[in-house]
């Protein structure tokens, strides 16, 4: 009879060892976010193999429950590790579960049965007595449950974001390792053979704590992982949205802006213009023409018509007020300036002063410059009756230039 329940009690602690590697091959694959292919069985037989192993060589030597799941946890590391290649902490944060979900079921079996069977904890807790079977099956069929269902993806990607937030995975080991600490010291409950009911609940409750403080961790650790990575997430999309934003404004650059100066093109300057008109807000409308410019550039390269075009706007730029004068290239050589509510004298006072600095520009530059300008004040008119009357005023300057150097000066 006593050969019997020997047989069985090793084909029960096969059989429960199986499940309980199959189950830790499942949760670590698909922590590690690897495929569960027929890789899993290998993997599964390999860890079979070594833990088996490594229980016989236990009782064999008669090292305790304490060493043995010491033991058990340099061995878990090491498969992670070593054979599935998972990074440190991975390994660390695996193993470590593997031990607190095992030896936790195994402790809280161990206590309820001597409870069940009226015995000391020392009786189930020794090697050569066949009851110790009996909480080692359980707790490993149970791992095997928790396993199988925490492997499932909806519960495993929230603990697998952990390992992107190393401060609080490092603050989750600490907390399992202490754990695992306390129950390797309450092992020393079973050497007691006192058959106490208190001594019995006390390790009853103890599990219960440890288990609830280990939830609780893990819970505690995903939740502020998932804060760690909401706030990258709004890191990234800020990027993202600052990215577009420059884009958009590239391309707004690109669609309103002259790419020559860097003001105003025709189109946007018309539709500013437009808005002034239909808003009934007063302006000065100023037409500005480059005398000479053909010339620069037939005969001295476009080069310096360029540069000729830019250092004029860059006056022209520096006469109007920031967010409220219109500048924009009406054509080729010429320009428009809409000078908002401001009096005609500062209008002409202003364009006085460009057309000066014009004329002191002409004295150190290697080409001659000159601009001719036109000033509309007429509110009653319309947009484009004052760009005609601007542009006759402008011309009647321009007139008087080309007497001065004919040569120079086209009409």
């Amino acid at each position: 009879m006593i050969d019997i329940l020997s047989v069985l009690a090793v084909l029960l602690y096969t059989f429960g060892t199986f499940a309980f590697c199959y189950g830790f091959t499942t949760i670590c694959l698909t922590f590690l976010n690897r495929p569960l292919n027929h890789q899993r069985i290998i993997y599964t037989f390999i860890f079979f193999f070594i833990n088996f192993i490594s229980f016989i060589f236990c009782k064999f030597i008669d090292l305790g429950i304490v060493i043995n799941w010491i033991i058990f946890l340099f061995i878990a590391f090491i498969q992670t590790f070593f054979i599935l290649k998972a990074e440190f902490y991975a390994s660390a944060f695996l193993s470590l579960q593997a031990s607190l979900c095992g030896l936790n079921s195994n402790l809280f079996s161990r206590s309820l049965l001597s409870i069940i069977l009226n015995i000391p904890l020392s009786s189930v807790g020794d090697f050569d007595s066949n009851l110790v079977v009996i909480p080692v099956i359980i707790s490993f069929l149970t791992c095997f449950s928790i396993f199988m269902y925490y492997s499932k993806e909806r519960q495993i990607k929230p603990i697998r974001r952990i390992l992107q937030t190393p401060r609080h995975l490092k603050s989750l080991l600490l907390t399992m390792a202490i754990l695992l600490a306390y129950l390797l010291l309450q092992n020393f409950l079973y050497t007691s053979d006192k058959n106490t009911i208190s001594l019995k609940i006390w390790s009853l409750l103890s599990c219960i704590y440890i288990s609830f403080g280990f939830l609780w961790s893990i819970k505690y650790a995903v939740r502020f992982s998932y804060l760690y990575y909401l706030d990258d997430q709004n890191i990234n999309l800020r990027r993202i949205l600052h990215d577009y934003e420059k884009q958009e404004q590239n391309l707004k650059q690109a669609s309103d802006y002259d790419s020559l100066t860097g003001i105003l093109n025709r189109r946007a300057g018309d539709n500013s213009l437009s808005i002034l008109t239909e808003s009934n807000i007063d302006f000065s409308l100023c037409l500005i023409d480059l005398d000479g410019l053909k010339y620069v550039n037939d005969n001295l390269g476009h080069h310096y018509g360029d540069i000729y075009l830019k250092s004029v706007a860059n006056l022209l730029k520096d006469s109007c007020r920031s967010n409220k004068d219109i500048l924009f290239r009406y054509g080729g050589d010429e320009f428009v300036i809409a000078f908002v509510e401001m009096s005609t004298y500062d209008v002409c006072v202003r364009m006085q002063n460009v057309f000066n600095e014009v004329v002191k520009l002409n004295e150190t530059s290697d080409f001659p410059m000159s601009i001719s300008y036109g000033i509309s004040n007429d509110y009653n008119l319309s947009l484009a009756e004052r760009l005609e009357q601007a542009d006759t005023l402008m011309y009647e300057m321009k007139s008087k230039h080309k007497k001065e150097n004919p040569n120079f000066i086209r009409n």
